[in-house]
C-alpha cells in the first residue's frame, strides 16, 4: 500500500470556497459525488471527513487540493537534515544577513 493519506485540516473551508465560486449549490455537489445532501452539509461544517476516495472525487469535482500524505513533515525534516539545514537555520542565516547589512555602515 502507498504512504498513509489523510485529509488536510482545513479541508471545510476548501470545499466551501471552492463550491461557491464555481457557484454550485451543496445539492448539485452532493449528486456529483453520489452522496446525501446532508453529507455535504457535514463536510462543509467540519463535521463529518471525507474519506480519501470522496477527497479524491472532490480534488476532481472543484479543482483543489485536499489529500495530503501523512508522513510529509517527517519527509520535509529529513531533507533539511540531509543538507545540515533545518528550518530555525534558514531563518538565522536571514537574520544574520541583516546584521550584516548593519555592520557594512560603519
Amino acid at each position: 500500500e502507498n504512504a498513509e493519506l489523510e485529509i488536510v485540516t482545513d479541508y471545510y473551508k476548501i470545499i466551501k470556497t471552492a463550491r461557491e465560486q464555481l457557484g454550485i449549490s451543496q445539492q448539485q455537489l452532493a449528486q456529483k459525488l453520489k452522496v446525501s445532501e446532508n453529507i455535504v452539509k457535514r463536510f462543509e461544517s467540519g463535521k463529518l471527513k471525507p474519506t480519501i476516495s470522496q477527497a479524491r472525487q472532490l480534488e476532481k469535482i472543484l479543482g483543489i487540493k485536499l489529500v495530503t500524505p501523512l508522513e510529509n513533515n517527517e519527509e520535509s525534516e529529513k531533507e533539511f537534515d540531509d543538507t545540515g539545514l533545518t528550518l530555525g537555520d534558514v531563518v538565522n542565516i536571514k537574520e544574520g544577513k541583516k546584521l550584516e547589512h548593519h555592520h557594512h555602515h560603519h
